[in-house]
């Protein structure tokens, strides 16, 4: 049996679902996103936390797993 191939949109709909779950917005602390944001040329996304009222963000090394179904898995394990 074959698994399903994870993508970026896979990650991106789980941080969506523990956005509502939480009942998140774009600009709450602990809002959930995936993607590249370093702005460098490179595409090297990754899961990035909302750390305060301004907008600012921080890598979420909690939540992120060595592959993206290891960090669907996080991201579902800490829905309430």
């Amino acid at each position: 049996m074959t698994q399903k191939r994870i993508t970026c949109r896979d990650v991106q709909r789980a941080c969506d679902r523990y956005n509502k779950a939480h009942g998140f917005n774009a600009h709450s602390i602990g809002f959930l996103q995936w993607g590249d944001v370093r702005g460098d040329g490179l595409y090297r996304p990754g899961l990035w936390v909302t750390v305060n009222t301004s907008g600012g963000i921080g890598s979420s090394y909690d939540l992120r797993g060595k592959t993206k179904r290891e960090t669907i898995a996080r991201i579902e394990a800490a829905m309430p």
